[in-house]
């Protein structure tokens, strides 16, 4: 595996698909544990599902909790990690259908598999607090994606500094999967990170090597 190193920027998305709840009728409440530097999930998700919504008539809402988070370091990803819970308890008092953790790589720095873990600390915080709700997070979505895909080697795009590139890498790894080229983009602050711009990803994908992979993931970030 090979890391490249780039000034290019991008953002990258994730999208959840809840179960709705039939109590609600035709409309289902999302919970979000977003880093508090965070500023395209609150924006990109609604728009993606009000898409939803007109096609399939089904509607959302959406309700965040914030964990401190500005600098993307192996430290403050840590720290935000050990608030899971209490933002899982905050953002269940809205008694919503499903948490999403949208911070992929602070779940990633734990080792591989950590999704697991993470997903069942919030799930019983949800649960304990007499608000039970189906949990995902980007770490979990996307290696069950592929998984889900068959992809058995891949290439990525990771807006990190080269050793969260590298720990997320070894994740993926982690889960039986390839990975055979990484472009890291080497941007710490996490305000920066979400003004990365989209439109650089096809050139910033043509220098991978793509030879005989499965898939492309374009961004290993939320």
């Amino acid at each position: 595996m090979r890391v490249h190193r780039s000034l290019y920027k991008d953002a990258g998305k994730s999208v959840i698909q809840p179960q709705p709840d039939a109590s609600l009728g035709n409309r289902s409440r999302i919970g979000l544990i977003v880093p508090s530097s965070n500023i395209t999930m609150e924006t990109e998700l609604p728009e993606l599902f009000r898409r939803q919504a007109e096609a399939t008539g089904h509607s959302y809402t959406f309700h965040s909790a914030r964990a401190a988070l500005k600098n993307v370091t192996r430290e403050e990803l840590a720290a935000m990690v050990s608030k899971a819970a209490d933002c899982a308890v905050s953002v269940s008092d809205a008694d919503v259908d499903v948490i999403a953790y949208a911070c992929l790589v602070a779940v990633m720095a734990q080792g591989p598999g950590a999704h697991t873990e993470s997903e069942s600390v919030i799930a019983e915080a949800a649960r304990s607090n007499g608000h039970p709700a189906a949990v995902v997070s980007s770490a979990g979505a996307l290696v069950r994606t592929l998984g889900d895909l068959r992809a058995r080697k891949v290439v990525m795009v990771t807006p990190y500094m080269p050793e969260l590139t590298k720990m997320v890498s070894e994740y993926i790894e982690g889960s039986g999967i390839q990975v055979q080229d990484v472009i890291g983009l080497e941007v710490a602050d996490n305000l920066e990170v979400g003004r990365l711009d989209p439109a650089q990803l096809p050139g910033i994908a043509r220098r991978l090597d793509r030879e005989g992979v499965d898939a492309v993931v374009l961004s290993a970030c939320v």
